[in-house]
């Protein structure tokens, strides 16, 4: 069965999905413990589960194939990765805009 999440926000549970420049939706994942930050205590609970041999539903299978293992792993560090670059060129931004200022 396919379906298609990125027509609107309301096609994910919990409208779990973020709108992107093109106009269509997107879900995101990375924040495993659901604290509101990607970090090192997600890799905590992402460990736990791999070393359960997790399969199913679980906050730390993030590359949606029903298991916990590393690839979920992979997707994790990259998704921290991209989030830094964003957050770095943010910060950039915002200084260098408030030094023109």
């Amino acid at each position: 069965m396919m379906y298609n999440f990125k027509q609107q926000a309301s096609q994910a549970f919990g409208a779990n999905q973020r709108a992107l420049a093109s106009g269509e939706w997107a879900l995101f994942c990375g924040d495993i413990n659901q604290d509101g930050v990607v970090d090192g205590l997600d890799f905590n609970d992402w460990e736990s589960d791999n070393n359960n041999f997790s399969a199913g539903y679980f906050s730390a299978d993030l590359n949606g194939d029903d298991i916990v293992d590393g690839l979920d792993f992979c997707c994790g560090r990259r998704i921290a990765m991209l989030l830094w670059a964003w957050w770095r060129h943010r910060g950039d931004a915002n200084t260098n805009s408030t030094q023109n200022t």
